[in-house]
């Protein structure tokens, strides 16, 4: 066992620390109110002056902040999210002899007995990581991504000093009450992101489901070289960051976009981790195009939340304003004792992103009026439950990428519409064998219900001139979209029946009865 070596560690003063911060925010006019909110872009830029000078903590916050569309007006973020230049250095890396002890350290053994190379060279460099390249003794390539050894006490003495920014995130649009919250939340993301036993497990957890899933994949991880400041992993085939102009270039960038979003969904709807950060920077290209995640903060939703989450989205992909509010009530957490559910009900029907704050083009996207509703809640004193908070961070991580790659149009409600439907005709196949009919009769039968008006609310966007409006009755059951998702249920019927008759335990008698009351009950649908 290798003994580790003492690097040093510089604490600062935390009064000389915070007289520093004071005065930047001085320097740029942040450390009192604004006298006119409407000027927030010259206020976005001076805060990301701010955050750039002030060092990586304050950059990751600026970076948390622009997943938060809740808090945070659309257009907001999307300018917090636009690239910084690289901020001030956290402190010097250990370099030659001395990286090279610290990571054998790290391992827990000499470096010869775990690796037969290592490139002095880093693959890359940031404020809190460090990535090198390497090969095992097994032949095998790998990179080893190191945090910075002073990233924990960085952020133990920046993250107090977050709460100075409130005058500033006050004229960003963000309530004043909310950004200890928000300080809070952001400080569990960032240890959760530093902690590489827990990027590994989640990286895992993400490749044992992608070929099933086809969600969000991750490199292979290394479990048994993978410590607390150690990720060890096999190099990403192509990282996004480097793709992204080649894929402008070629004219594929709409396709991307699309590719990305319904891995999103797929990993939303059906993991068991979702990553709450999702950009250029924590996002690759595998060698067969797969989505794969590099690591970041995550939660791990339960199943139920799953389902409760697919129906809010159906609803959204339907374009149905009463159900979409109401199940979104259910995701909502009362901030104060006098929060009247009625109340902020109602005001989120009455949303109207052009008028309340939209992305400032009017194109009605599907993330334009999500974001909306998360914001209002908020301002109604209602708040995201943890579940829905992750998913709207990555949302808008993703949405924030999608609209760089592909301006103009909306990857995320079509991604949407595709991914419900094809999940729910993988539930069908998924229970298409006799065994599974047996021990999923009940699931199979609501399914099969659900599937005609599942497929009607997401055609009929498409084939109406323009999408229903609240208060409109909707289309009666005999329309040309119900008439396409019968003939594609009796599809799915006609799937399972030569499974059926080729079983010895069942009958063609049971075959012709399944047949038969399949039959009535669609005749009775299409005559409702």
């Amino acid at each position: 066992m290798t003994s580790r070596p003492r690097l040093r560690v510089v604490h600062r003063s935390r009064t000389a620390r915070r007289d520093e911060v004071a005065a930047v925010l001085a320097r740029q006019g942040l450390d009192r109110p604004a006298d006119d909110h409407r000027a927030w872009a010259a206020t976005a830029e001076r805060w990301r002056a701010c955050c750039g000078e002030l060092g990586p903590v304050f950059v990751a916050f600026n970076r948390y902040l622009a997943r938060r569309p809740d808090l945070l007006p659309v257009e907001v973020c999307r300018r917090l999210a636009q690239p910084l230049a690289p901020p001030r250095a956290m402190g010097a890396w250990p370099s030659g002899e001395e990286l090279r002890d610290h990571l054998a350290a790290e391992l827990g053994h000499p470096l010869a007995a775990v690796l037969s190379w290592l490139d002095p060279e880093p693959v890359e460099r940031s404020s809190f990581e460090l990535t090198l390249a390497g090969r095992l003794l097994s032949g095998e390539p790998v990179w080893l991504r190191l945090v910075h050894p002073q990233a924990a006490v960085r952020l133990a003495e920046d993250v107090p000093l977050l709460s100075l920014l409130a005058p500033a995130f006050a004229a960003l649009g963000g309530p004043v009450g909310d950004l200890p919250v928000a300080v809070e939340s952001f400080a569990a993301a960032a240890e959760q992101a530093l902690d590489r036993r827990q990027t590994a497990e989640a990286c895992e957890l993400l490749s044992e489901e992608a070929a099933e899933l086809r969600g969000l994949g991750a490199p292979r991880v290394y479990r048994p070289l993978c410590t607390a400041r150690l990720l060890v992993q096999e190099p990403a085939a192509r990282p996004l960051a480097a793709h992204l102009a080649e894929t402008r270039s070629a004219g594929d960038a709409a396709e991307l976009a699309r590719r990305l979003a319904e891995a999103f969904f797929r990993q939303a709807l059906g993991g068991g981790v979702l990553p709450s950060e999702l950009d250029e920077g924590s996002l690759a290209l595998g060698p067969a195009g797969e989505v794969l995640w590099l690591g970041g903060s995550f939660y791990k939703p339960s199943a139920a939340g799953q389902r409760q989450l697919r129906r809010y989205l159906t609803a959204a992909a339907r374009q149905d304003p009463e159900e979409r509010c109401a199940l979104l009530l259910r995701e909502l957490v009362p901030l104060a004792a006098g929060a009247a559910p009625d109340e902020v009900l109602h005001r989120l029907r009455q949303a109207v992103p052009f008028r309340d704050g939209g992305w400032g083009d009017g194109d009605g996207s599907l993330s334009e009026t999500l974001f909306l509703e998360w914001r209002l809640a908020r301002h109604e004193g209602f708040a995201l439950k943890a579940p829905m908070q992750a998913f709207a961070a990555a949302c808008c991580g993703l949405e924030l990428l999608c609209r760089e790659l592909a301006p103009g149009s909306d990857p995320l409600q079509r991604a949407l519409e595709d991914t419900l439907l094809a999940t729910s005709l993988d539930h069908l196949a998924e229970m298409a064998t006799v065994e599974r009919l047996v021990e999923n009769a009940e699931r199979y039968a609501v399914l099969a219900s659900e599937l005609p008006a599942r497929l009607e609310g997401l055609l009929e966007p498409a084939t109406a001139a323009e999408p229903r409006a609240m208060g409109v009755q909707r289309r009666r059951s005999g329309s040309p979209a119900v008439l396409i998702a019968l003939l594609l249920a009796l599809a799915s019927v006609a799937l399972v029946v030569p499974r059926l008759a080729a079983s010895p335990s069942v009958g063609p008698w049971a075959v012709a009865l399944f047949l038969v009351l399949g039959g009535w009950c669609l005749r009775l649908a299409v005559r409702r």
